[in-house]
């Protein structure tokens, strides 16, 4: 059963300044944070969410216009999605395909309404990202670790507490650290699954997040 209580409180204890997780987490992992004076980015979002969209981390993020969530949703999701929908191009401070992919994959969501982009998508997506702080001008290697620190903190608790029907990766990190697998050797295998979405819980490997979270019995569904 979904708890958005649980989720509603992880939020709240992300952003406590003093002892959120994100403040904790050097303590609790003893691994130094790969971006120390940063604020995590957590979106809130609605009680009736069951989809969730995993990205690999904010981009750019925090900058002169964007310093906190609210801030993101309105300036880079916001603007970003708009020019997407107009095939216009995107400021370079924010990354192309990304907004591209989302518009595209939520494109019934867009349509329905040109008002109200942003509040319409986290009403019905919880967006998260792998790591909740940006990669920005690291390497593909310490991209990984630093994934693989900050979701084993956080990425299991949020997938806990919303528990959801469809689950949607839109990063070849993400993929590795939830499932232990590749956006190739995901595909090849969703070419085999005859048109039907895969089940994640057969598709992760031993040593991935996802297996130790269902190990630890974390959800309650099959």
């Amino acid at each position: 059963m979904r708890d958005y209580e649980s989720l509603k409180d992880l939020y709240l204890y992300i952003h406590d300044a003093k002892n959120g997780g994100c403040e904790r987490c050097e303590e609790q992992a003893r691994k130094r944070c790969y971006a120390p004076t940063q604020p995590a980015l957590l979106f809130s979002t609605s009680e009736k969410t069951d989809i969730v969209l995993i990205s690999e981390s904010p981009y750019n993020y925090p900058n002169e216009e964007v310093k906190s969530s609210d801030d993101f949703t309105r300036v880079e999701l916001d603007c970003t999605l708009k020019m997407a929908a107009r095939n216009r191009k995107p400021p370079e401070s924010a990354p192309k395909d990304i907004f591209e992919f989302i518009y595209h994959v939520f494109r019934s969501i867009f349509q329905a309404d040109q008002q109200g982009w942003p509040d319409r998508l986290l009403r019905n997506v919880y967006w998260t990202h792998v790591g909740k702080k940006s990669f920005k001008g690291l390497s593909t290697r310490r991209r990984s670790e630093c994934a693989s620190q900050c979701a084993s903190r956080l990425l299991i608790q949020e997938l806990q507490a919303i528990e959801p029907k469809l689950l949607i990766i839109a990063s070849s990190v993400a993929s590795c650290v939830l499932l232990g697998k590749g956006f190739t050797e995901l595909l090849e295998e969703q070419k085999d699954a005859s048109g039907s979405f895969l089940n994640l819980r057969k598709q992760c490997t031993c040593d991935s997040l996802l297996h130790e979270g269902l190990r630890e019995q974390h959800f309650s569904g099959p």
